[in-house]
């Protein structure tokens, strides 16, 4: 290591950069230890119910906070077979399939009992399209972006928060709603 000495974050005794390579200085948690400091704070972590390091005290426990919730609308359950399309992000067909629709708001949906002939998702940046085939929302077309991938014991399912919702999709899904 080359360059100038530098300060210990406890001490302020001036490190040179060949005491770091010679195992005499370190830097961990991004606080850099003279060879005095490390030494006393290799010896206090060994003692039992050793109070913490001044400059390692723990923060007070938040107060948890209130039960909010981080959805904008409120999801109706469903259960409604939908056909699944993913587009990659120059709006080619990436692959097609179908999926359950398990809860729907106005601005996105949770998908599970996904099945899509190639068994993946692009890594690249994508949109997934839907479209009901069934029920009080059939021929709904809406397209989304995965937002989170939720395991269970059922497999995978899909969240996604719909992009460029038109007022006549809206509409038809405050119906439902």
């Amino acid at each position: 290591m080359t360059g100038s000495p530098i300060l210990c974050d406890f001490c302020t005794a001036t490190i040179r950069p060949e005491d770091f390579e010679r195992g005499k200085a370190v830097i961990l948690l991004k606080k850099r230890y003279c060879s005095e400091c490390m030494a006393a704070e290799v010896a206090r972590s060994k003692r039992k119910h050793a109070p913490p390091a001044p400059a390692f005290v723990t923060p007070p426990q938040r107060p948890p906070r209130p039960p909010e919730s981080r959805r904008r609308h409120e999801r109706k359950e469903c259960s409604i077979p939908v056909e699944l399309s993913i587009y990659l992000s120059d709006g080619r067909l990436f692959d097609q399939g179908e999926a359950v629709l398990w809860n729907i708001s106005l601005s996105g949906a949770l998908l599970r009992a996904l099945v899509l002939p190639e068994k993946s998702l692009p890594v690249e940046p994508h949109t997934i399209g839907i479209r009901v085939l069934d029920g009080v929302l059939k021929n709904l077309q809406i397209l989304g972006r995965t937002v989170r991938f939720v395991h269970s014991e059922e497999g995978l399912h899909l969240a996604i928060e719909f992009v460029r919702t038109e007022e006549a999709q809206l509409t038809q899904l405050r119906k439902f709603i």
